[in-house]
């Protein structure tokens, strides 16, 4: 297995096993535009690791360890549905 392949593994055991009851919560309680849970995991990742555009710099280079990393992606899941609800109405 090359680093690539193995970066892409562990990032696919940690979203999707690890993670994946803490997504499944938010998917199931708070309002989201996506048709499944592995949708919106997907969307969260995107979210997290694409560049923003008034820094250029993913979200997630803003984590700052004060809290698991776990805790870290509920909340900016829960601030992804507040934004989906706001723009929903």
């Amino acid at each position: 297995m090359n680093n690539k392949e193995l970066r892409e593994k562990v990032t696919r055991d940690f979203f999707f096993r690890q993670c994946f009851s803490n997504f499944k919560y938010v998917y199931e309680h708070y309002y989201t535009d996506c048709d499944s849970v592995i949708e919106f995991i997907n969307e969260i990742y995107k979210l997290v690791m694409s560049p923003g555009v008034k820094s250029g710099q993913p979200a997630l280079s803003t984590y700052r360890g004060e809290s698991k990393l776990e805790t870290w992606l509920q909340n900016v899941s829960v601030m992804y549905c507040n934004r989906c609800y706001k723009k929903s109405y």
